[in-house]
């Protein structure tokens, strides 16, 4: 009986999937830009660029971004009916690695003037379903020491600041102090 109850419970979570991306974001100060890995699942993926694909895979991806990912210097104004929406900064695509149920993309948001992006705004998939969730990981450098998440758990020593966005929760303020 316990393991029918078991195998009932297994069954049921398997039937209910996750809907979640990773992203880690990490500041390169060579390179005045910031570098994102963004993990999603191949199903999402596939989805996203059934829906938003062009011939050009490189181009629907960093158009998607720019979009529904967007960094941000400053916060996005609520948009008026007819009203454009608005787009985030420039990305350089670096390319996408499959790993096993998911994908991988890799991206850079060029900042030339060393003035790093203060906003994440994402609705990145919440189309497909209200209950995403979007775990952002910002790794530590001198400049992201005293960060604390909106969790609120504060980041301590070498460990990374992470926050979770939630579908009513969209915007992020990133840790990083302005110049």
């Amino acid at each position: 009986m316990l393991a029918g109850a078991l195998l009932f419970l297994l069954g049921s979570v398997m039937l209910h999937p996750v809907h979640e991306t990773v992203a880690e974001l990490q500041w390169d100060q060579t390179e005045n830009s910031l570098q994102v890995a963004l993990r999603l699942d191949t199903q999402d993926e596939q989805w996203l660029q059934k829906r938003y694909g062009k011939a050009d895979a490189k181009s629907w991806q960093v158009d998607l971004l720019r979009r529904q990912y967007a960094f941000l210097m400053k916060p996005p104004k609520e948009r008026q009916a007819g009203e454009k929406q608005a787009i985030g900064m420039p990305i350089e695509w670096v390319g996408r690695q499959p790993e096993g149920a998911h994908v991988w993309w890799f991206f850079e948001v060029p900042c030339p003037n060393g003035q790093r992006p203060q906003w994440l705004y994402s609705q990145l998939l919440f189309d497909q379903s209200s209950t995403f969730l979007h775990r952002i990981i910002v790794l530590q450098d001198a400049a992201t020491k005293e960060h604390t998440a909106s969790s609120n758990q504060p980041a301590e020593g070498k460990k990374p600041a992470s926050a979770l966005i939630r579908s009513k929760q969209r915007l992020f303020k990133l840790p990083f102090k302005t110049h």
